[in-house]
């Protein structure tokens, strides 16, 4: 089985390798590398061997780098934000199989997001970083900001499990701006940067974080707080349904891969315990199992009253659909819907990573239509 076999077979259960390559080729569609770029380093990367998928990836971010770097010094703007994102996404995509409190993730984070942050001073407007109190220590986010005219809604998408703040952006993004929607991302408790850079563990609690940035840009005056998402992805399919029954703020709620709980999902994947302990701070795995208990939406998913989408695939490797199901049925908003990728068909897999083009049209008409937001 090749790094390549998923991206056309989505159905049977992937190595992590090979669901990571079908990750990127998702994100270079909308603009976090080059297709040929990830073919020609998957192909020099031996299968397994986790030392070749660093250094390939990190050679072709590099070569894109120097490129962009080039670009600047000639004054060509356009294509130096390009490479710089490219770049940026090639570094994160080079430090996947690190765990997170390895000092080498902290070291590629720092190479990726000066690439990042160069590229988003490149952007009109440019993208806006924030941070927000939390807790004694400070949450970072990039707020997109839509290019229509007027106080328009906000959107709140939450990251999954291994995600990072940036990489979200290239996760449709510029669906949702192209829509009329302003678009908040953060790396929260237990997330990215919060973690490896500042050690801030992960949280059952997600609506307090959430709670934080609401009530931080209700203090601005230009986003329209009365009209607020909240798009929780992957493991934010925990998330997000938590933060949307508790913070009576937030008017709308799409769930990309429900994820209902967590003790149950590592009793069937155990692969997945070494990168969970890290975000829980625990060591031992019997000291994981009883925490995994607080992440539940058991109690929970009765609270959430907003309109709701759901959208799950059917051979989805990671959670059971099942999941989806139990959110969908046990959630009491009276708007709500519940959409299942068949198996055999695009997105049946985890996240819809092999049908963007059919996902995040869906994700971002449902959420203009909710929050008024026609374009």
């Amino acid at each position: 089985m090749t790094s390549m076999s998923f991206t056309t077979d989505p159905i049977y259960r992937p190595s992590a390798a090979s669901e990571n390559a079908m990750r990127i080729i998702e994100e270079a569609e909308y603009g976090g590398g080059d297709v040929f770029d990830c073919i020609r380093t998957m192909q020099r990367i031996r299968p397994g061997n986790a030392e070749d998928w660093i250094s390939e990836w990190s050679r072709t971010a590099k070569i894109n780098q120097d490129l962009a770097d080039e670009a600047m010094k000639k004054g060509h703007l356009i294509t130096a934000r390009k490479y710089y994102l490219n770049a940026y996404n090639y570094y994160r995509h080079a430090s996947f199989f690190i765990l997170m409190m390895d000092k080498r993730k902290a070291d590629y984070y720092k190479l990726s997001d000066a690439c990042f942050r160069k590229a988003a001073a490149l952007f009109d407007p440019p993208f806006e970083y924030l941070n927000v109190d939390y807790e004694g220590k400070q949450l970072e986010a990039i707020l997109y900001h839509t290019k229509k005219p007027g106080k328009n809604p906000l959107v709140i998408y939450v990251l999954g499990l291994d995600a990072q703040k940036e990489e979200y952006y290239f996760l449709g993004i510029e669906e949702a701006l192209a829509r009329g929607l302003n678009v908040l991302v953060f790396d929260g408790p237990g997330q990215a940067s919060s973690l490896f850079m500042k050690g801030i563990r992960g949280t059952p609690h997600y609506e307090k974080p959430v709670a934080a940035f609401i009530d931080a840009l209700s203090k601005r005056g230009d986003l329209d707080m009365n009209r607020l998402a909240i798009v929780g992805r992957s493991f934010a399919g925990y998330h997000a349904p938590r933060a949307a029954a508790f913070e009576p703020r937030i008017k709308a709620l799409v769930v990309w891969g429900a994820f209902y709980s967590l003790y149950d999902n590592i009793a069937r994947r155990k692969d997945a315990l070494p990168r969970f302990k890290e975000v829980l701070g625990v060591d031992s795995d019997a000291e994981f199992m009883e925490k995994a208990k607080e992440y539940s939406l058991k109690g929970v998913a009765e609270k959430i009253k907003c309109p709701m989408l759901v959208m799950h695939g059917e051979a989805d490797p990671q959670v059971d659909v099942n999941d989806a199901r139990k959110l969908y049925e046990e959630a009491t908003s009276k708007d709500k819907q519940l959409v299942i990728f068949k198996l055999g068909e695009p997105g049946s897999g985890h996240c819809a990573h092999d049908a963007p083009s059919i996902a995040f049209p869906m994700v971002w008409d449902w959420v203009a239509d909710k929050m008024g937001s026609k374009s």
